[in-house]
């Protein structure tokens, strides 16, 4: 509340509330899904091929990613 007279305390709408949160959590996100990718150990399977590598990274940061999306979609 800005004052006791004021029932609004942002000058946007609920949407724009929504977006900024959104877009916030969204690169929240990503950064997760880079540490994610770069903490899994995916560099250990170099022995079984580049292809398991680059799967195994798309994977992890896919997953936060995803997450992101499943729970952030309106009712």
């Amino acid at each position: 509340m800005l004052s006791a007279k004021h029932a609004w305390a942002y000058t946007t709408s609920n949407r724009g509330l929504q977006m900024r949160w959104g877009i916030g959590a969204f690169f929240f996100a990503l950064l997760l899904g880079f540490l994610a990718a770069s903490g899994t150990g995916a560099k250990y399977l170099r022995p079984f091929g580049r292809r398991r590598v680059f799967a195994a990274r798309v994977l992890a940061f896919a997953g936060p990613v995803l997450a992101f999306f499943a729970l952030s979609s309106p009712p």
